[in-house]
């Protein structure tokens, strides 16, 4: 990915700007072994050409100009390492012919800088920045260019819109062969000497906040394992609570069967019992019957509109006697009466009322059960 690049403009500072700029003061932040590694070129000195302003200003205006001017500006621009002192000088050409401010001074610094430390480093892995090696040497390669802000046809400096400061970083990032800085960005240039101190601040303060992310990952950790050993002691019982639970799904399903088996007996019982009571009042009609005048035909005749005795075949005979067959005996029915009566009442009271009862004990414990 291209570096970005940008140029702060700013007004010069007369007497402190070439001695800088040229590297004629001793300066304690010059990384040790690029002392010389700077490039100069001018076409006249700064006290020189603010005194030539002053004259047009004069001539132009008809007054002496004001103390608080600033004809004479310098930009700061960040390069690459492979930017040339050509490729400042054809900046400063596209600089003149569009906005009409005159470069005059360009100074390349590759000299500023900082060693990597260690502190750095892991700072860095943290926050997932690929970095060289720890004691490294990281240049702030960096130019200085010193701008005549005159306009040479009123005597006054150029005015500037947003629009053509916002062009000039584009001009910058096209003819340095750069990536443009963001625009509109709020961010503030600082010198080497405060870029340094902030530096520092921020170092201390994300080995602070390095200490307290260790801190706080070491006692999330710590969590974490208690977490893991409940759920742990917690699996026998979880275990158990499904075998408990399985236990009781299948007794109700069982209980469900059971319930709907008694339901169906209890029906059956109920239909048993009006089939028997049915019999035992045909019997009871036998009963009733004036055997002594009935002859064979109307009793047959009779017999065909009722219900037949269970396990019973009943005929009448020629003498107009009614026997039956059960099994291998054969008697008369009006001789046979009492013992098929108390048959169909024993097995009434026996069978199927006790198992009504019964049945209908099993429905009441089931439905406690479910409730």
């Amino acid at each position: 990915m291209n570096r970005k690049t940008s140029i702060n403009i700013k007004p010069a500072v007369i007497i402190k700007s070439e001695a800088h700029n040229e590297r004629r003061v001793n300066l304690n932040y010059i990384l040790k072994g690029f002392e010389g590694h700077h490039e100069h070129w001018k076409t006249d000195t700064i006290s020189s050409r603010l005194s030539v302003i002053k004259d047009l200003y004069y001539t132009r205006v008809g007054q002496r100009m004001q103390p608080n001017s600033s004809p004479i500006r310098e930009g700061l621009a960040v390069i690459k390492a492979e930017t040339t002192m050509q490729d400042l000088q054809r900046l400063a050409s596209v600089f003149a012919s569009r906005f009409g401010i005159e470069c005059f001074q360009i100074h390349i610094h590759r000299d500023e800088g900082h060693i990597l430390t260690s502190q750095e480093a892991v700072n860095a892995e943290a926050m997932g920045v690929e970095i060289p090696e720890v004691g490294t040497p990281i240049i702030n390669h960096h130019a200085h260019m010193i701008f005549d802000w005159q306009d040479k046809t009123n005597g006054k400096s150029i005015k500037l819109s947003p629009a053509d400061t916002r062009e000039m970083q584009t001009i910058t990032a096209q003819v340095l062969g750069m990536e443009r800085g963001q625009a509109n960005s709020k961010a503030v240039r600082l010198e080497a000497k405060e870029f340094k101190v902030m530096r520092q601040m921020l170092n201390e303060h994300l080995c602070e906040d390095l200490t307290i992310i260790e801190k706080r990952k070491l006692e999330a950790l710590k969590e974490l394992e208690a977490i893991e050993a409940q759920k742990k002691n917690l699996l026998p019982s979880l275990k158990v609570l499904e075998t408990e639970m399985k236990n009781m799904s299948d007794g109700f399903s069982e209980s469900t069967k059971n319930y709907s088996r008694t339901l169906k007996s209890l029906r059956d019982s109920r239909i048993e019992k009006k089939r028997l009571d049915q019999k035992f009042a045909l019997v009871r009609q036998l009963e009733s019957l004036p055997w002594s005048s009935c002859d064979s035909s109307n009793i047959q005749a009779w017999l065909s509109k009722k219900s037949s005795l269970p396990n019973i075949e009943i005929k009448v005979g020629q003498d107009g006697s009614i026997y039956f067959k059960k099994g291998e005996e054969i008697a008369r029915l009006k001789d046979m009466l009492p013992e098929i009566r108390k048959s169909i009442t024993d097995r009434i009271s026996k069978d199927s009322l006790l198992h009504q009862t019964e049945s209908l004990k099993g429905i009441k414990k089931l439905r406690q059960r479910r409730i």
